[in-house]
């Protein structure tokens, strides 16, 4: 198969500034030519992604574009670089694979290219998933993910796949030597520094949990960009954050790019914190799961996203992020943790660990795969 995949105007693939989605279909694109294939992928440029073929996949920059921090306006830049692209689009393609807004809009509105238009949703939607009514496939990577496009648009159900992301195994794998859970203890949240991850919550339920064990040797480490075009929430709310954080051992790092380096750092913490409040700006949830894989004990919030691989007790553990006292239940949720103690903490860690190992990128790009040459065979 001749395979396009088009990923966003804003973040560039690795080893550029990469989010989650980037990383996932430069992995996946690779997987893709591995097995033979013919693909290329579609990126915004940065100064450490330079053109070419890249383990088999011809990668072809776009000028970048800033993220405003405004929907509306981001959205009209994303019709730019929609534009743009389009113009380069190899005309023979089979499949275009594409998480742009416009796109996918533009492309299934066109007869003479591509033969399938599969569009690719990680995030709730806001009314738009009729203007992909004309495109072959909506692919998302939750069964809550899709309850959230059919509500949307009724009449996508039908041609709606469902695709978890996977991560890198060989790298988010558990240190060699087994986590001592009795001496002092790392909590680790990475991801953006935005309102929407719960990182006030996350900084009040780590005080609380101070309050009620004064003893507890705990550091706690927030991880992640805090910069409007970064995808994060801006200097003021870090300011505000970081003022939330007095008097706590809680420390800020920058986005770790690296995976390797990120790998490292997992490998480093007993508990990983994930307290999204985003119902309608989660899809997956990435993160928890590099966690997992690294044999992190994983706290995640209640949203519905995250049960396609997290049960309560058996691979994590889950607090009600919308409880009036949710600090105080997120304290719970670590004094859970905490009580654990040396054998039960590494029974979790090696069940989540064990769960996370089955999302390889091989696996994921073969489930695309499949589906890619069942739309083309109809």
């Amino acid at each position: 198969m001749k395979i396009t995949v088009v990923t966003g105007p804003f973040i560039s693939i690795p080893p550029g500034p990469a989010g989650a989605k980037e990383r996932v279909w430069f992995d996946v694109s690779r997987a893709f030519a591995a097995s033979g294939h013919e693909v290329e992928l579609f990126t915004s440029a940065h100064p450490k992604v330079a053109g070419g073929v890249v383990d088999g996949v011809q990668i072809n920059t776009v000028k970048s574009l800033k993220s405003s921090g405004n929907i509306y306006v981001d959205i009209l830049k994303d019709s730019v670089y929609a534009l743009k692209v389009m113009r380069r689009i190899r005309k023979d393609s089979d499949v275009v694979v594409t998480n742009t807004f416009w796109l996918p809009v533009f492309l299934s509105r066109l007869s003479r290219l591509p033969r399938k238009v599969y569009v690719h949703i990680a995030r709730a939607p806001k009314g738009q998933i009729w203007l992909y009514r004309k495109a072959d496939r909506i692919s998302t990577v939750s069964s809550a993910m899709e309850k959230f496009l059919i509500a949307d648009d009724p009449k996508a159900e039908g041609r709606i796949k469902v695709v978890p992301n996977p991560i890198a195994t060989d790298l988010f794998v558990p240190p060699k030597s087994e986590r001592d859970f009795t001496q002092e203890k790392v909590v680790t949240f990475t991801g953006r520094v935005h309102p929407e991850k719960g990182l006030e919550l996350l900084i009040n339920g780590f005080r609380e949990l101070m309050t009620r064990r004064p003893d507890c040797q705990m550091k706690l480490n927030i991880v992640g960009a805090h910069q409007v075009e970064g995808g994060g929430g801006g200097e003021q709310y870090f300011s505000k954050l970081q003022s939330l954080a007095e008097g706590l051992n809680v420390q800020f790092h920058p986005k770790v790019n690296d995976r390797k380096e990120l790998a490292s750092l997992l490998q480093k913490t007993h508990y990983h914190c994930y307290p999204s409040l985003a119902l309608k700006g989660e899809a997956f949830g990435v993160a928890p799961l590099e966690a997992m894989g690294c044999g992190c004990i994983t706290i995640v919030s209640a949203l519905p996203q995250f049960r396609d691989f997290m049960t309560d007790g058996e691979t994590g553990i889950v607090f009600d992020h919308e409880a009036s006292d949710a600090p105080q239940k997120l304290a719970d949720a670590f004094e859970r943790a905490l009580d654990l103690g040396q054998d039960g903490s590494v029974e979790l860690s090696k069940k989540a660990s064990a769960l996370a190992a089955t999302f390889t990128v091989e696996r994921i790009a073969n489930e695309y795969l499949s589906d890619f040459e069942e739309l083309l065979s109809s």
